[in-house]
């Protein structure tokens, strides 16, 4: 067996356990422990740091069901499925392995939103979600046929301009960057909280795992330069009047993965702004999972908001200082410049929920 073969085969045996308990002895403790020693033993394969914050917020996330309302063996299983399409796209050397990779991911996902059939919300939101990612796996397997087509490889290389451009128009709406964002605020807050989480986490780092194996050409940096203003201004703008915390997560997503973009146009750090990015999310969502009327859950909260709006000392602070310091190097003078008044945006909307929250723990 390959390594990657190594990588997916706990989980795989993991879901075929599943499949087995479900059928014949429902236990969620039982349950519980097959999906977290599944993805516990992957962990051990791991190769880098994408394969372990995947697999890391998986766990957390089949934890946070089970702090909310529990989780049955079928919600175990779809966790599992889409852990790993993201593998298999974090380690997809062409562009077939990689399509199947995002579709593996993706279709699970469908499910999960719409998990509770009772709550009206849940299932509109996974119908619009389903009908865009539709619609972006069209767009990216038509930019995979054209990147094909031309050097007649199926290897990751963005030759053509065209096929290059209809690939990240699909890889936009999965990372939410803007104009591609729109259904992110209505899926962010209507889809159950831990699912939520998993869109926020592990949907991510695979398609940013995905932008590390091939490199920007000059025939679509200035589009994808262009998408990575329109994500800083639109996220940070978005979040202004934001009351919901689930969709204020949402519209945060959209400037960070700008900023994650900008890092990748100019070369910057990406491992170490998405590593703290993801740990903020999982804390957070912890604490939303948990007890967020609670002193301690609110302490956790303001912590994490504090961390996403770049304080000083915590960590995005310093992985947002590393990609302004590598664009100012390169004279990346717009993004630069967008980052820096995105981010000072961005400030006042957390303020505005970090106010909120802590109003919220001294009134209770």
């Amino acid at each position: 067996m390959t390594a990657f073969e190594w990588l997916l085969a706990p989980i795989a045996l993991g879901i075929t356990v599943l499949l087995l308990q479900a059928a014949f002895a429902r236990s969620n403790r039982a349950s519980l422990a097959i999906s977290v020693l599944s993805l516990v033993t992957s962990y051990y394969w791991g190769h880098n740091y994408f394969d372990q914050l995947i697999l890391i917020s998986s766990v957390a996330v089949i934890f946070f069901a089970c702090l909310k309302e529990g989780s049955s063996e079928e919600f175990k299983i779809l966790i599992l499925l889409s852990t790993l399409g993201a593998l298999t796209c974090i380690h997809s050397d062409n562009w077939m392995n990689l399509f199947v990779g995002i579709e593996l991911l993706t279709l699970p996902i469908y499910g999960l939103i719409a998990w509770d059939a009772h709550n009206s919300k849940n299932i509109q939101a996974a119908i619009k979600y389903l009908v865009l990612a539709g619609g972006s796996s069209a767009f990216l397997l038509l930019g995979m046929a054209f990147l094909y087509a031309e050097p007649g490889s199926m290897a990751l290389q963005l030759g053509s301009a065209k096929g290059s451009l209809l690939l990240f128009v699909g890889i936009g709406f999965k990372l939410s960057l803007a104009p591609f964002h729109l259904w992110t605020g209505d899926v962010y807050e209507d889809a159950p909280l831990p699912v939520t989480g998993f869109l926020a986490t592990v949907s991510k780092i695979a398609l940013v795992g995905v932008l590390v194996h091939v490199n920007p050409t000059q025939a679509v940096t200035p589009v994808l330069s262009a998408m990575a203003i329109l994500s800083m201004i639109a996220g940070s703008l978005l979040t202004l009047r934001q009351q919901n915390m689930s969709r204020f997560l949402g519209y945060s997503s959209i400037a960070h993965m700008g900023y994650i973009l900008v890092a990748w146009l100019v070369g910057g750090n990406i491992g170490f702004y998405l590593a703290a990015y993801t740990v903020t999310l999982l804390l957070i969502f912890w604490m939303l999972s948990w007890n967020p009327e609670s002193k301690a859950g609110s302490l956790g909260l303001v912590f994490g908001f504090l961390s996403l709006m770049g304080l000083p000392i915590l960590p995005i602070f310093w992985g947002k200082y590393q990609i302004l310091l590598t664009a100012f190097s390169s004279e990346h003078w717009w993004l630069f410049g967008v980052f820096v008044f995105s981010s000072l945006i961005g400030v006042y909307g957390y303020a505005r929920l970090i106010a909120r929250v802590c109003l919220r723990s001294v009134q209770a």
